[in-house]
């Protein structure tokens, strides 16, 4: 990250800012899910459709909010605080704490089949048991709690390193697959280029996996607290913005084309969404004769990668909601911390959310790729919401922008009017997403993916009640 000295202090780039973003955006399975659930290049017109009336717009949004608000380090909440007050901000924290969770529960699966393919080499996935996965996926969280518990900089500096290794290989894949008959003499597909051959099925399927290309694009807020780090953070976060969704852009469309010169569109392996990447990097090394070796490299980054994003999503997250919130609204104990500095009481509330959502799958989803695809699914629902908070902030930031007294060098429009249209736009968008992609037919799923989002949203409802209760009974002020 390149840093920019001045007498008495440094600064980070724009550039800098758009390599983070990206890093929190985006990642190689968005561009296999979108293949694998949109029916190879069909899934070419969903992402342009995403780009242009979503992240677009939400890009703009996010670099105006960041540009009025650019001595605010917190993101969404600290934009809420200044917009709806401090119950709005928690909620906000909240969200953005809570939708990590699934995300968590998710990741030890990652890990465990990465392992199966270096051992293996070949797909032995299909004939692990989901019970056993998730005995093992529930040892795996353990022992990323724990390590939450002590403080791991070792392990988050490797995840970073991890984190770029794999921007790098994504980014090496589309240049090696468009290379490869060139180069190796690769035999690849020839694209049908015609409309009904990338016409995507308006179908009840397509309008429940949409919910899964929102999710591959939100997280643009997270970059938020590096406003702040930035010298002229009022014109060059926006601009950090607008770079960010175009190669997001390029690389989800050229990453597509590439999945489709690979494989077969018509023909897509069933256990995609679990496998693809394992697949596409083990084709890759068959062009290029160096036998497993890709494969391998891509597997062990991928469980390093994994590994420490399980730490981060414990760690962080917890850190930005209780420091960005008082005893008003979290029961005081929350806010003990251990002598590593790490919230004791929040991380048990972690492992109580967190391994009921890693064991209740086995009693309801047979078959490791239906599980895999089940927790991609509950994702999609749950990991959207914070977007909500964002388009929120920005209708407040138009309807009340006199009354605030802000000033900003960047609007996305001057219009009070089309940006509350815009505001609500994105929202329906993102609502509309989530509720659509709860639907299934298998009824324990249906439960699960409407029950999910529910419980954890609604807990944060409940918790300041919790808070009031104990500030009454121990006579407690509201500074946490």
């Amino acid at each position: 990250m390149k840093q920019i000295r001045t007498t008495d202090r440094k600064y980070i780039s724009w550039y800098a800012v758009v390599l983070i973003g990206f890093t929190m955006v985006w990642g190689f399975p968005n561009v296999i899910n979108g293949f694998a659930l949109f029916g190879g290049i069909r899934a070419i017109v969903p992402w342009i459709a995403v780009f242009l009336l979503y992240m677009l717009p939400y890009s703009l949004m996010v670099a105006e909010l960041g540009s009025v608000f650019s001595r605010e380090g917190g993101g969404v909440s600290s934009w809420l605080l200044k917009t709806a007050g401090p119950m709005m901000a928690f909620y906000a924290g909240w969200t953005y704490w809570v939708t990590q969770l699934p995300f968590i529960a998710q990741t030890p699966n990652n890990i465990i089949i990465a392992m199966r393919w270096i051992v293996y080499e070949k797909n032995d996935v299909n004939s692990m048991s989901v019970l056993f996965t998730q005995l093992v996926s529930l040892a795996v969280f353990a022992a990323a709690l724990y390590l939450s518990s002590r403080g791991m900089s070792a392990l988050k500096k490797l995840g970073s390193v991890a984190g770029g290794a794999m921007i790098v290989l994504s980014l090496l894949y589309i240049a090696l697959v468009f290379a490869a008959p060139g180069l190796a003499g690769a035999k690849v597909n020839t694209i049908d280029w015609s409309w009904s051959a990338i016409k995507p099925e308006f179908d009840v399927t397509t309008i429940t996996n949409f919910s899964v290309l929102v999710f591959s694009v939100v997280g643009m807020e997270e970059v938020a607290p590096y406003i702040t780090e930035m010298r002229n953070p009022k014109k060059g976060f926006p601009k950090s913005m607008v770079w960010l969704v175009l190669i997001v852009m390029v690389c989800a469309l050229l990453g597509t084309v590439a999945m489709g010169m690979m494989f077969n569109s018509s023909a897509i392996p069933a256990d995609m969404v679990t496998n693809g990447g394992f697949y596409a990097f083990r084709l890759l090394g068959e062009y290029y004769h160096i036998g497993n070796a890709l494969l391998i490299i891509y597997s062990v980054c991928w469980i390093i990668y994994n590994l420490a994003v399980i730490v981060l999503s414990i760690d962080a997250p917890l850190r930005i909601l209780m420091r960005g919130t008082n005893s008003d609204y979290i029961p005081k104990p929350m806010f003990r911390q251990n002598r590593h500095g790490a919230y004791i009481n929040g991380l048990k509330l972690v492992a109580a959310i967190v391994c009921p959502l890693i064991i209740l799958p086995v009693f309801g989803i047979s078959g490791i790729n239906n599980l895999v695809y089940w927790l991609v699914k509950v994702n999609s629902v749950t990991t959207p919401l914070v977007n909500l908070w964002v388009f929120a902030a920005y209708f407040l930031l138009k309807k009340r922008h006199e009354n605030l007294e802000l000033s900003t060098d960047y609007q996305l429009t001057k219009s009070r009017g089309f940006g509350m249209f815009l505001a609500v736009w994105c929202f329906a968008i993102t609502a509309a997403s989530c509720i659509a992609g709860m639907y299934s037919t298998d009824t324990f799923e249906l439960v699960m993916n409407i029950a999910t989002p529910v419980v954890l949203v609604g807990l944060g409802v409940i918790m300041p009640r919790l808070a009031r209760r104990w500030n009454i009974r121990h006579g407690a002020s509201g500074n946490g």
